[in-house]
């Protein structure tokens, strides 16, 4: 199906998008990101871009010049900033559909942003990790166009809700969401770095099958650990958000704080861990260790 579709962020979950969408027929892709402003990674996020078949342009304004679908696919800090950039091009006609892991309050701002401009600001929340889903992931839809966007979605491909008519609502079931499990993650690195570190893992990993049955005790926790340290930053900045999410809420973050501190410390051991997503647990519970600052 014909249309033409921007996107301001051109990461990991830019980039599966966009390529999902190829496949549904949309050959009209372009893309900005800040990354192409900067010399050590503008080379490889040009060619992640030509090789989706996306263009890439100079700022934020050009991307979205007539562009019927703009996903804003940033990190959590830059939410606004992408807001108000891409204002700067967009008109009535448009939708913006923001799917940036933020509270409920930062995309109520970032509404505040977009709205004046004549496009439709949909605050949409991921549900599950895009890849390996691409353009298929589950997302839920908010915002006073999220009925007609859903519809226009649904109908490259995507698999969306629309679940109310104001910015923030989308969000908030995802941040809620994300204080268990993001928070699995932390909590899951420090109990079996104990339990290892006593010698007596396998007894914990047991208990918790009897516990919690249904998950692989004997292989997912390394591979899942392997996960979040990989993605450490990104998950620990969006524990940040939700624990914002929390305080706008009138509820003290205690847990989701914490969680995101040991996050981004799982995160230091990224580059260490990249490719031991099959290795096993006591490996890959040393090396975080030995990335992240001692007690």
């Amino acid at each position: 199906m014909t249309a033409q579709i921007a996107f301001i962020g051109f990461g990991e979950a830019g980039a599966a998008l966009a390529a999902g969408l190829r496949s549904e027929g949309v050959d009209a892709i372009s893309a900005y990101d800040r990354l192409l402003d900067e010399a050590p990674t503008a080379g490889a996020l040009r060619q992640r871009a030509e090789e989706a078949g996306v263009v890439t342009c100079d700022c934020a304004r050009d991307a979205v010049a007539g562009a019927e679908l703009v996903f804003s696919a940033v990190t959590p800090d830059q939410c606004r900033v992408a807001a108000s950039e891409a204002a700067a091009g967009l008109q009535k006609g448009q939708s913006f559909i923001d799917i940036n892991s933020t509270s409920p309050g930062e995309k109520r701002a970032a509404a505040g942003i977009v709205t004046p401009t004549g496009a439709a600001y949909i605050d949409a929340a991921v549900m599950t990790n895009v890849p390996p889903h691409g353009h298929r992931v589950p997302m839920l839809l908010a915002g006073t166009q999220a009925a007609t966007t859903a519809e226009r979605l649904q109908a490259l491909g995507m698999r969306v809700d629309a679940i109310g008519g104001e910015p923030g609502q989308a969000a908030t079931v995802k941040m809620c969401r994300s204080v268990f499990v993001k928070g699995l993650d932390a909590i899951l690195y420090e109990s079996l770095q104990a339990a290892t570190r006593a010698g007596v893992a396998d007894r914990v990993l047991a208990s918790l099958g009897d516990a919690l049955p249904g998950f692989a005790w004997d292989s997912e926790p390394a591979a899942r650990l392997a996960r979040a340290a990989y993605h450490g930053r990104r998950r620990a900045a969006e524990m940040t958000q939700a624990a914002q999410t929390l305080r706008e809420l009138g509820i003290a973050a205690h847990m989701a704080d914490a969680c995101a501190r040991v996050l981004a410390l799982m995160g230091q051991a990224r580059t260490d861990v990249a490719d031991l997503a099959g290795g096993d647990l006591e490996q890959i519970l040393g090396i975080i260790a030995g990335n992240a600052p001692r007690a």
